[in-house]
């Protein structure tokens, strides 16, 4: 489809067929075409073929389908899985983006599961603790973004009490500052006060977020099973496997050594370097843990753990030679 691009989808409320309705709209918009129109009557399953088609035709580089959820899901969770590998059996690269409970719903079609996780997952998680390093990190960044007259960096105790009000989730430490920052305004303070994130932590934009809050920082299994879309068994995995580390031995970590011997003195670049590669290789680490742990369960004809990619990729590479060899003919 040349430089142009078809604007991500939504995987929101309608249905297969008003998502599938929607795709046809975007690709109208692009070409000029009329295909929503000319295909808005047909059933699913044949609405389904044709914009598998029609995305394979005009060569569409990615699909990304957003905001999958288990409530938009509902009940069309088969057929939206049909919708994907027969995507996938054109051709067409998709990347699906969402919830991991509703990712996790859809990878119980063995079909899809080979085939999406060829590119590999990603797993984007709240920070585990006020310790890691690049949750500090990412936290300074966020509170450097300021129209406070008086603008400081943030001190040592303060990154415990924004992890203990934000659950380590970005977008929570993001709202606080800037909730903080529109309280401190209309008191008329020059700065944030360690009081002002208390008090937009109780506020209206803060309340009907403390289940989720809370049982990341206590660690409270019991509070995030009341929240459905939460990956509890995941957390709990996570947490259990710290404790068990804990246990087995009385050593404090390379990571608390460097920050004892840094207490009480300027923290150098190198130091802060160093801390930084070990929080992203303790991140990465959970995430393959993470990985690891939805494959335990997969039957034996399962490809997640490997085997497919040289197989589609052979595949990709046959489809691009039949295309090319049939616009050269197409050319003489």
């Amino acid at each position: 489809m040349d430089s142009n691009y078809i604007p991500r989808r939504n995987c929101t409320t309608g249905g297969v067929t008003g998502f599938l309705q929607n795709v046809l709209n975007a690709l109208d918009g692009l070409l000029g075409t009329n295909y929503a129109k000319q295909h808005s009557k047909q059933l699913v399953d044949r609405l389904i073929r044709r914009v598998s088609m029609l995305l394979a035709n005009r060569f569409t580089g990615i699909l990304v389908i957003e905001e999958i959820q288990l409530k938009s899901l509902g009940n069309d969770t088969g057929v939206f899985s049909l919708f994907l590998l027969t995507l996938t059996n054109f051709g067409v690269p998709v990347c699906l983006v969402g919830n991991p409970l509703a990712i996790e719903k859809l990878r119980k079609f063995s079909q899809d599961t080979r085939r999406f996780t060829v590119g590999g997952t990603i797993s984007l998680l709240p920070f585990l603790s006020a310790d890691d390093e690049e949750f500090r990190s990412l936290t300074q960044e966020i509170f450097s973004f300021s129209v406070m007259p008086i603008n400081r960096e943030l001190e040592s105790g303060e990154y415990e009490t924004i992890f203990r009000l934000t659950g380590g989730i970005p977008e929570f430490i993001s709202r606080l500052n800037a909730e903080a920052q529109r309280y401190a305004l209309a008191e008329g303070a020059n700065e944030i006060k360690k009081s002002d994130l208390t008090v937009v932590y109780n506020g209206e934009t803060f309340q009907d977020n403390h289940t989720l809050i809370r049982g990341l920082v206590t660690r409270n299994v019991g509070l995030l099973s009341e929240l459905q879309d939460i990956p509890v068994s995941y957390f709990k995995a996570i947490w259990d496997r710290e404790k068990n580390s804990e246990s087995k031995t009385d050593q404090p970590s390379s990571l608390a050594k460097l920050a004892a011997s840094s207490k009480g003195r300027q923290v150098t670049d190198d130091e802060k370097n160093e801390r930084k590669l070990r929080a992203q290789i303790k991140r990465q680490k959970e995430k393959t843990e993470f990985d690891e742990s939805l494959v335990e369960n997969l039957p034996p004809d399962d490809f997640r753990n490997g085997g497919s990619t040289s197989v589609y990729v052979q595949k990709l590479e046959e489809l691009q030679k039949s295309v090319e060899e049939k616009r050269r003919k197409e050319n003489l």
